[in-house]
């Protein structure tokens, strides 16, 4: 069995040695203490009756690494789930960091490990051939929020077609539910700064200095004021676009729980206001 490990090793042209680790050693090709979390638990009846703050976390993130860059242990096709990291205390060197950027008007992501945090910056470094890159960022940069992964969603499986999505999100409250389930997963496009004054319809919303994500439906716009509204309840709330990090367009579903498919085909047919 280590013969063969090694011998795919060398096919797909990784180390012999990685980490301190040889391919027949589980760590090799696993990160340590990394679970795989095939799905996320999801609160309660009781704990969605839980008074909460109105912008409390609701959202799962969702990665898939498009290149070998971070092979072995993270090969192309991987999906691992992150959580969104917003102070630089929150950063330790070892961590494996997505960073997820607009560059031209198009959505990028760089998954790497972190080797330092520098004023202003970060150091990072790919696994597969040890190449550093300096990445610049800072907490309140809106352009640039940074991610820690934090655990296997799948194994890799085969190459990674160029339409897959690169960020998806698994919703974990029935705030916009019926036609946004708890549990379901959607794709992600980032939202260009310079359209947010024209956004409208459902979004996904992270605050600035950590505040909380959450996804709601934008009605309408007041002198930079979001007024949003949860479709399973109607409550209306507002929000000033200052206080907005980053904001993403929920696209189409690409995983929907058994018993509410139904549902949603037939929700989908209704006029959304």
């Amino acid at each position: 069995m280590s013969t063969n490990l090694n011998q795919v090793a060398a096919e797909r042209g990784y180390p012999s040695n990685f980490m301190g680790f040889t391919p027949d050693n589980v760590s090799y090709w696993r990160e340590p203490g990394l679970p795989t979390l095939c799905a996320q638990p999801h609160p309660t009846a009781d704990e969605l009756d839980t008074p909460a703050p109105p912008y409390a976390s609701a959202l799962l993130y969702y990665f898939q690494t498009c290149t070998d860059q971070m092979a072995p242990r993270y090969p192309r096709g991987t999906w691992v789930g992150a959580e969104p990291l917003a102070f630089c205390q929150f950063l330790c060197p070892g961590q494996v960091l997505v960073w997820y950027h607009v560059a031209e008007g198009q959505a990028q992501c760089t998954l790497a490990r972190l080797v330092e945090v520098r004023a202003g910056s970060l150091l990072l470094a790919y696994d597969k051939d040890g190449q550093q890159v300096t990445i610049p960022w800072w907490q309140t940069d809106p352009t640039r929020p940074l991610f820690r992964v934090t655990h296997y969603l799948t194994p890799p499986v085969g190459l990674v077609p160029p339409e897959l999505p690169a960020l998806l999100l698994e919703l974990t409250t029935d705030q916009m539910a019926p036609r946004y389930p708890r549990g379901a997963r959607y794709v992600l496009r980032p939202v260009p700064i310079d359209a947010w004054g024209q956004a409208r319809g459902v979004h996904a919303l992270a605050l600035r200095d950590g505040g909380g994500q959450f996804v709601r439906r934008i009605v309408h716009q007041v002198n930079g004021v979001l007024v949003l509204a949860s479709d399973r309840t109607g409550d209306i709330q507002t929000l000033p676009l200052l206080e907005v990090a980053q904001l993403w367009k929920l696209g189409e579903a690409t995983y929907l729980p058994a018993e509410t498919e139904a549902e949603h085909q037939r929700v989908m047919q209704r006029p959304a206001y």
